[in-house]
């Protein structure tokens, strides 16, 4: 994930964001010290690309990103929306729609009504395919650490033949 720090970088990427009919989207923010969150990171991605939005950069304008966050053809992706949406609302006063939370969606199908992302992608994945891709907590990592050896292949594009059984 590359970072972006020019408004005209800004403007490129989001210009091609906006030809896809939906975007992820991950704010990092502080609010220790403060009443409203401070955003200092928003990433966003495609099925093409993903990209860090430095919102810190000296002379960085977020316009381009808050056009694509009301550009209503775009189904914006996020997970637990509400402090991501008051971010964007703080910014521009629109709120992203049309809106498409995981969280929200895990809980309709019966998931915790609060599964944070990492154990949502867990619990899916070991439903779906047996196997834990994203590793969040040390019970995860210790289960990640165990397929390695098969992420190792799958990345180099070997055959499990060419380098003998994966769990050796």
């Amino acid at each position: 994930m590359t970072l972006v720090t020019t408004t005209e970088e800004l403007a490129a990427v989001c210009e091609r964001l906006a030809r896809h009919p939906f975007v992820t989207v991950d704010t990092e923010f502080l609010r220790e010290t403060t009443f409203w969150p401070k955003v200092c990171v928003i990433q966003v991605a495609s099925p093409d690309e993903a990209k860090a939005i430095d919102t810190l950069a000296e002379g960085l304008d977020l316009t381009p990103f808050l056009d694509l966050m009301a550009n209503e053809a775009v189904v914006k992706v996020f997970h637990a929306a509400r402090q991501d949406v008051e971010i964007v609302w703080r910014l521009a006063r629109i709120i992203p729609k049309p809106l498409f939370d995981t969280q929200v969606a895990a809980a309709l199908i019966g998931l915790p009504a609060q599964i944070g992302y990492g154990d949502l992608v867990n619990r899916l994945d070991r439903e779906t395919s047996g196997v834990t891709l994203m590793a969040k907590g040390a019970e995860a990592a210790r289960e990640l650490r165990r397929f390695q050896p098969i992420r190792q292949q799958v990345q180099l594009g070997r055959r499990e033949a060419e380098l003998g059984a994966a769990d050796q």
